[in-house]
């Protein structure tokens, strides 16, 4: 009741409210809930600015949680310290402080199984690193700090994938566990999912009544739930207790995996502003750029300029140019904030770009400097951090020869046998699979011995669950609950989809939509789409980089190479800008 006033009341009500219950918890020998209580109460005095007795009230917290084993308490507890201390300026305290919280965080990750369950973990957790962070910025300059800075940074984004990686394991809570009945139901579940996609999708295409198309929805969600709730329960079977995980790793070892010629732009939002760590073999550079709101309200018109390319062919026509110099505009205003800041360190020829937050749905090799674009200088991948690109650089796959490309058409992708012709034809003996023969069974059979995987089909991205977020094959869809299943160790896997490479940025930074089900498939490069592609420029440039990929040294550049191409005759980013590359390029 206290927890539901509080939310609702005013600061001082809270506080008064905190005052009454916390002598009564006490009194009952409510210990866990009066720390609690007192936390609240700290948090509540420091909203007021008042430091002093805020700093009372975590520090009689801690004092009872010295009795206790209570990991969680005792990481809200430093954590709170933390920001009461850098409030206070008393920049070595807090940092310590800190650095407490960070450790239980790190004790308290290994006891939790399940992936959905360690991204929620780490929600609120992700402030005790920007909180490290800041203060080694502001106190402690020099290059011991820049170590220090890349390490708190690297423990903050995408844990979760990196512990699954550093592992070398198949997450196995979602495949079938022999004969048993919670396998037997989460079978069913995905069975009955697949109908309802189907059906649902049906009743679209035919402009069924808004009602009917409610009840399907509904239906769908109450069994998405279901699956959600059975994976967490079966997520405590997919890892030995006794393996510990590792926290990050180091700059020596993301040096190791680097190639001569290549930079990390590992970018991480502290408080209100942007940073970028600068990482190559003779540089670790820390660098403050522009304000967050700049960089948000920049993105923002740059999507709704993307958006404006699916108003039709005559509008498109008609207003070619303006578009294309409105986009322009937003590229380079993103470009003076992101790029110019850092570009005369930029002494390389490959670019790996590790975003954060909502630097995940921007094309950084679109970025316009006024001359030319970020494709034209570099080539570029993207890695979703610079722990888990280093991973991915030591991954080898034994796959043989040959090439499987699915394709399954239909009225809002026309050309996607097109595409499969032209995919094809850049292939020695390629295997072939079009519309009903793309079946998940025979990719998942014939995905373990292929080098390259292409599928070129319609995508669904869902914001609302993107862990049903998937793709369209010829018997049902492929989610990314299906992903965690399969095994995919090709060289390369192609999403040449709608939309296959959005994701929602989930807490911690983890990226929740298919390119993480392809890593987690064992693939050794991915690539997929931003936005919805236009079929026919996407055609042609899958054409021109399966081409290049042949005699190019890297994939990077040859769809640096098909990008430039497919420029000249489709001079809007629109058309040749969705696709990213992700892993061993």
């Amino acid at each position: 009741k206290l927890a539901l006033a509080c939310s609702a009341a005013s600061a001082p009500s809270a506080t008064r409210l905190s005052n009454v219950a916390l002598p009564m918890l006490q009194r009952f020998k409510l210990t866990n809930k009066a720390i609690l209580c007192r936390l609240l109460l700290s948090r509540l005095y420091l909203r007021r600015d008042n430091v002093r007795v805020a700093q009372q009230q975590c520090n009689r917290a801690l004092k009872s949680l010295a009795n206790l084993e209570s990991p969680v308490l005792s990481c809200q507890a430093y954590a709170l310290k933390g920001q009461i201390q850098a409030e206070a300026k008393h920049s070595r305290r807090a940092y310590a402080a800190f650095q407490r919280a960070a450790e239980y965080v790190d004790s308290l990750r290994n006891r939790i199984h399940g992936e959905e369950l360690k991204i929620s973990f780490m929600k609120d957790r992700v402030k005790i690193y920007e909180g490290l962070v800041a203060l080694c910025m502001e106190h402690h300059p020099g290059t011991r700090a820049n170590t220090e800075i890349f390490r708190h940074i690297e423990q903050a984004k995408s844990r979760t994938l990196f512990d699954f990686l550093s592992a070398s394991r198949s997450p196995s809570w979602l495949a079938s566990q022999g004969h048993t009945e919670h396998a037997g139901r989460i079978q069913e579940l995905r069975g009955e999912l697949n109908w309802f996609f189907h059906r649902t999708e049906r009743a679209r295409l035919e402009q069924a009544p808004r009602q009917q198309l409610s009840a399907l929805q509904a239906d769908s969600q109450r069994r998405e739930r279901e699956l959600l709730k059975l994976s967490r329960e079966h997520g405590s079977a997919d890892r030995d207790p006794g393996i510990g995980l590792a926290s990050s790793v180091t700059v020596g070892q993301v040096r190791q995996s680097l190639p001569n010629d290549t930079v990390i732009l590992n970018y991480f939002q502290v408080r209100d502003q942007m940073v970028v760590v600068l990482l190559s073999h003779d540089r670790l550079q820390i660098v403050p750029l522009g304000d967050l709101l700049r960089i948000s309200s920049a993105l923002d018109l740059l999507q709704l300029q993307l958006s404006k390319l699916r108003l039709g062919g005559d509008y498109v026509k008609r207003f070619a140019n303006v578009l294309l110099q409105a986009t322009q505009t937003h590229l380079q205003a993103l470009y003076k904030l992101l790029i110019e800041p850092i570009h005369g360190s930029l002494a390389a020829s490959h670019l790996v770009i590790a975003p954060h937050g909502i630097l995940h749905h921007l094309p950084f090799h679109a970025l316009f400097d006024g001359r030319q674009y970020l494709i034209d200088e570099f080539t570029v991948s993207y890695a979703p951090s610079a722990s888990v690109y280093s991973l991915c650089q030591q991954r080898s796959v034994v796959a043989g020869a040959t090439s499987l490309i699915l394709g399954v058409p239909d009225p809002s992708v026309p050309f996607v046998e097109e595409e499969v012709k032209a995919v094809a034809a850049c292939f020695p003996n390629p295997e072939v699979l079009l519309g009903q023969s793309a079946t998940v069974a025979r990719l998942r059979h014939q995905g373990l011995s292929s080098r390259f995987i292409h599928i070129a089909t319609h995508g669904y991205f869902r914001r609302d669950n993107p862990m049903f977020s998937g793709i369209r094959l010829g018997d049902s869809y492929l989610s990314l609950y299906d992903l965690y299943e399969l095994r995919l160790p090709a060289e390369l896997v192609t999403l040449s989809g709608c939309s296959t490479g959005l994701n929602v940025v989930a807490a911690g930074d983890e990226l929740l939509g298919l390119a993480r089900g392809l890593i987690h498939a064992g693939a050794e490069t991915s690539m997929v789409t931003l936005w919805d592609v236009q079929d026919q420029s996407s055609a042609q440039l899958m054409k021109l980089f399966y081409t290049n990929l042949a005699g190019a040294r890297s994939k990077a550049l040859a769809l640096q190479m098909a990008m430039r191409q497919v420029k000249a005759d489709h001079p809007h980013p629109y058309y040749w800008a969705p696709f990213v590359l992700i892993g061993k390029v």
